[in-house]
């Protein structure tokens, strides 16, 4: 799925995560996984994959600098705190991280990787 079919890329702060990612992965990604809820307050949580690499980020938002602690922050300080919290790995990585989410029952997530890792067909 693309970003912009997304929940994720609905909720606040999706336009400072997308270009993250596609840093990060080395340009356009697909998205194997999600869970958002947007509103005006949520969060969002997406498995994204490029090549042989796959990212996990999550965040959540509030609609106000009470319940948002990046809405007063600069730009650049929110692009890093973005950077400093993506979860990066490469398909030996993804295995055990997925042999995480299994044991901690997180089935729909470690099933989304199960897919991305039997895919030969990836960009």
């Amino acid at each position: 799925m693309r970003w912009s079919e997304t929940v994720a890329a609905q909720c606040r702060w999706s336009e400072s995560v997308e270009p993250v990612l596609t840093r990060l992965l080395g340009g356009e990604f697909d998205v194997l996984w999600e869970e958002s809820e947007v509103d005006y307050q949520g969060s969002a949580t997406v498995l994204v994959a490029r090549g042989d690499m796959l990212a996990e980020y999550g965040w959540s938002y509030g609609s106000c600098s009470g319940c948002d602690g990046w809405e007063d922050e600069p730009a650049e300080k929110v692009t890093a705190e973005i950077e400093s919290g993506v979860g990066l790995f490469n398909r030996a990585g993804a295995r055990t991280y997925q042999y995480m989410l299994r044991r901690a029952g997180k089935t729909g997530k470690a099933a989304a990787i199960d897919v991305w890792l039997a895919s030969k067909a990836v960009r």
